[in-house]
């Protein structure tokens, strides 16, 4: 499994498939501080720079490790499978097959 064209440390922090959600979330987010719909250009350009703004601090926060992102316990569940299931791989105590069909059992039906 390990390559130089795509590391798997690359693939191992990624949970979804596309960044569908995260894009989602900030727009659910831009559209409750708008409180309306059909926005003048003029009042979407002062939410889209007070957005802006904020991106500096923001980054700190996440860098310091102030500011995380909310998982359910469902999700922090099954990140703490998973990262034991690396934790495994990693010390070579599994196999890449046995690795695979135990991180398709978290996701697949129960």
């Amino acid at each position: 499994m390990a390559n130089d064209v795509w590391p798997i440390g690359v693939w191992r922090a990624i949970r979804t498939n596309n960044d569908v959600e995260d894009v989602e979330g900030w727009h659910n987010r831009l559209n409750r501080r708008a409180k309306k719909g059909n926005l003048s250009m003029y009042v979407l350009l002062a939410l889209l720079h007070d957005e802006t703004v904020s991106i500096p601090s923001q980054v700190k926060l996440v860098k310091e490790g102030k500011l995380a992102r909310f998982q359910s316990k469902r999700t922090t569940s099954i990140q703490g499978r998973l990262m034991g299931l690396w934790k495994q791989y990693n010390e070579q105590t599994i196999s890449t097959s046995r690795f695979l069909r135990s991180c398709g059992g978290i996701y697949g039906p129960v």
